[in-house]
């Protein structure tokens, strides 16, 4: 068989008969010379090639080329890819890649960006992987699946501010797939428009279309002590919603911060549970801290959720910051 690229070439001398099918035989016509250098000199740039990082930008869609060209020299072998958008990065087929096929993914967007196996090929043992914001991982062929290295546990799914905002809502599917097993979500010093309102999140289970609001939907118990040793009435039993706050002040200083998990979100056989743990600043007159401990479940059925919304009992959410996190179950 003609020894088509490098990789084809033999560590034993005599089994390299030929180089690109030019005979090295030793009653080789003249030509043969000039012209088998010329092919090791285009083989060992091309590899040259193959040894340098190169540094690509994507802010679109793209597809990952695994030609293997002596010409065009189009493989995008040890390339590094920096997308700026949320995108999709489609690999190459694993067979055409190879096993000593490697490329470097950044996400630098405030988005996500999904990387898809070609057909039903695996990536981790999944069609598809997400990079979270920030997030980065190494892709390695084996000749037959992918695999991710380097993924962090805990990646970045979606963040929103709040500037005089009805609501905060989250309904990328991306950040609900099965992929992760539990969502941790920080609330940073989140500002009522109004004084004296509470806060609250409901789920859905149709990308937001709409939101979860019958009268035992959910069941929760939340308990809020606050600074001053009394306690607000602490909710337990059927609920339209699952309460993060009862009494939240709205002067500059005051708000409300804290960490709410969601586990399991995309499962369809438990009802979702959420956990609480969070603190605000009161509307008293003399303001109070008020530590906030609850645990909460959609009891609705056992549907996958895959949208939340956080609001206030009334009026606006005049600042503040959530953000979404993802624990992937395989990293």
């Amino acid at each position: 068989m003609p020894k088509a690229d490098l990789r084809s070439w033999s560590t034993t001398a005599v089994s390299n008969s030929d180089v690109e099918g030019i005979n090295l035989a030793e009653d080789w016509a003249s030509a043969n010379m000039n012209n088998s250098i010329r092919a090791i000199m285009a083989e060992l740039k091309v590899w040259f090639n193959y040894g340098v990082t190169r540094y690509q930008t994507k802010a679109v869609n793209f597809t990952i080329d695994a030609t293997d060209n002596d010409t065009a020299e189009t493989s995008d072998i040890h390339s590094v890819f920096v997308c700026t958008a949320a995108l999709t990065a489609t690999l190459p087929a694993a067979a055409t890649a190879t096993a000593d096929f490697s490329v470097f993914i950044i996400n630098r967007s405030t988005g996500l960006v999904t990387i898809d196996g070609n057909a039903a090929e695996t990536i981790n043992g999944r069609t598809t992987i997400t990079l979270g914001i920030g997030d980065s991982c190494l892709l390695v062929c084996d000749g037959t699946s992918w695999y991710a290295l380097g993924l962090s546990d805990w990646t970045m799914l979606g963040k929103a501010t709040a500037s005089a905002s009805a609501s905060i809502v989250f309904t990328n599917a991306s950040v609900f797939a099965a992929e992760f097993d539990v969502l941790m979500i920080e609330l940073v010093e989140i500002l009522p428009a109004t004084d004296n309102v509470s806060f609250r999140v409901r789920v859905s289970e149709d990308g937001g279309a709409t939101y979860k609001a019958g009268v035992s939907d959910y069941k929760e118990h939340r308990a809020e002590t606050t600074s001053a040793a009394t306690t607000y009435a602490a909710s337990a039993g059927a609920n339209s919603l699952i309460g993060l706050g009862s009494s939240l002040g709205n002067a500059a200083t005051e708000g409300y911060s804290g960490i709410l998990y969601l586990f399991k979100p995309s499962g369809t056989t438990q009802h979702k549970k959420f956990r609480l743990h969070a603190n605000y600043i009161d509307n008293a007159a003399t303001p109070n801290t008020v530590n906030v401990d609850g645990a909460a479940s959609y009891v609705l059925s056992a549907a996958a959720i895959n949208a939340l919304e956080f609001a206030m009992g009334s009026g606006n959410i005049a600042s503040g910051v959530v953000r979404v996190w993802g624990h992937r179950l395989d990293t």
